[in-house]
């Protein structure tokens, strides 16, 4: 059952995949358990929000996908000036040159979104008129961007009635109430 639960988790087929790749490059005597231990290790870390090593790897993608643009630049520019031959390959360099700019641009938003993350600023007001509920919510992720939006339930258009219900007439039990008459005002 352990070795089930082992198998079946986030670190033996990850470690398994990382001593694949590595095929005794960087370490002949490295086994299976020492990339599971050496993962467990950093979830925890990860779990107790130290980001460091996160912050590292971004970093070093980051670094690598540049050295990665200009490397496969330099191999464009070397067609360019081969007398033009080769125009399929120096579009394809050109071509995954600026991929790897792209990746290498994100790669170091993600670090920049991790170092200082967006603060928002969330807005609720309740507004309960005789019985109708609204809520209005909005979020704002930068201060001064503040959108303000109409608020539709209160809102009142030239010649609407804020209730939707027609005028009623007045009862025979209370003519104390009459209707009053209507008054002529000036338009606005």
């Amino acid at each position: 059952m352990e070795t089930a639960r082992v198998v079946a988790g986030p670190y033996a087929w990850a470690g398994y995949s990382l001593l694949r790749l590595d095929n005794g490059q960087i370490g002949k005597d490295l086994r299976l358990q020492d990339f599971t231990t050496s993962l467990r290790d950093a979830a925890k870390k990860l779990e107790a929000n130290d980001l460091s090593d996160v912050e590292a790897m971004l970093l070093t993608q980051g670094l690598t996908l540049n050295v990665m643009f200009h490397d496969l630049t330099a191999r464009m520019a070397r067609n360019l000036h081969g007398g033009g031959e080769y125009r399929a390959a120096m579009e394809c360099y050109l071509k995954l040159a600026f991929r790897a700019q792209d990746q290498c641009r994100r790669t170091f938003e993600t670090l920049g979104a991790l170092k200082t993350p967006q603060t928002v600023f969330a807005k609720q007001a309740n507004i309960n008129n005789g019985g109708q509920q609204q809520i209005n919510n909005s979020a704002v992720s930068r201060p001064g961007e503040t959108e303000h939006l109409p608020n539709e339930l209160m809102e009142e258009s030239h010649g609407e009635r804020l209730d939707g219900s027609a005028p009623g007439k007045t009862g025979d039990g209370h003519s104390s109430l009459a209707t009053m008459a209507e008054v002529n005002r000036p338009e606005d």
